[in-house]
């Protein structure tokens, strides 16, 4: 088998570094896929992980109910064939884009290229895409649980805001009025909260944790912040990792434009300070560094 055709996943929770991370991979020449959208992350890969949480309820701020999926057999056995025959055909051709897909490229198994994906909704479905490539090589990145649900509910206030104002444009009587809302006021509810995103930081990295330890032990798992202290030695090993070989010069030029930020700037806003001791002494805090 071509040394290519393993897909590089990298997986995590939402908002933790992810999209900087793998853009960053990308100037590097790894292949992501040719219709990302804004959080680089492949529509392929987004329907089918949607799809498979779907199947029990599950959704990507309420994933636990995929434990129901992967209980059953004969469903996963399906979805896997369903999957393997989505990624060896046609299907494919909306990550490959047009021009690899008439190159030789028709499907996934045939990259010759470094190539994978990232969708935090991996975390969970993770399984299911190694019983399709079991040689994959997965990256798992983590961040601080305070900044990401405070980052989190910044983003769901603010498509509740631009949602708000146009259903607020709307005639207060009349046909518009009663038309049916396309989509809906906010993505998660549960992300409104700086509860409900932490709760849901903790379900992703404690699935997460499990997954590299006991399915993929040789993962590679990054700290966020680690990678903000020394973002040219972080970004060569994880080159090295994904068996990339760019020049020296490019991994550091690529590495410059990382934009330093204070891991603890968020203690200086007296609400997430305040929300933080709430949370410090839990458990993942405790044992990822971050209660001190």
């Amino acid at each position: 088998m071509h040394k290519w055709r393993q897909p590089i996943i990298i997986i995590g929770m939402h908002r933790s570094g992810t999209t900087m991370i793998t853009d960053m991979l990308r100037r590097l020449d790894l292949f992501v896929g040719k219709d990302l959208e804004i959080n680089s992350e492949s529509e392929f890969f987004i329907r089918h992980n949607d799809w498979l949480l779907n199947q029990s309820g599950a959704a990507w701020d309420n994933p636990e109910p995929i434990r129901w999926f992967f209980e059953q057999k004969d469903v996963v056995s399906l979805s896997c064939e369903y999957l393997r025959a989505r990624v060896g055909g046609f299907p494919a051709i909306s990550y490959l884009g047009r021009k690899n897909f008439l190159a030789g490229s028709r499907m996934l198994s045939n990259m010759n290229m470094p190539w994978g994906w990232k969708d935090p909704r991996t975390t969970y479905t993770l399984p299911l895409w190694l019983q399709l490539f079991p040689d994959a090589k997965v990256i798992h990145i983590y961040r601080n649980g305070v900044p990401v649900a405070a980052s989190l509910r910044a983003r769901e206030r603010k498509v509740l805001k631009q949602v708000r104002a146009t259903y607020k444009a709307r005639p207060a009587t009349g046909w518009r009025q009663a038309k049916k809302l396309a989509g809906s006021f906010v993505g998660s509810c549960r992300c409104l909260s700086l509860a409900g995103g932490f709760s849901l930081w903790e379900e992703y990295l404690e699935t997460a944790l499990q997954m590299t330890d006991k399915v993929v032990p040789d993962a590679y798992t990054l700290k966020y912040e680690d990678f903000l202290s020394n973002p040219e030695q972080q970004l060569a090993l994880l080159a090295e990792y994904c068996g990339l070989a760019p020049a020296a010069s490019l991994v550091k030029q690529v590495a410059c434009s990382v934009i330093a930020e204070r891991g603890n700037a968020y203690l200086e806003d007296g609400e997430l300070a305040e929300f933080y001791e709430s949370v410090r002494g839990r458990p993942l805090m405790r044992s990822l560094g971050y209660d001190r």
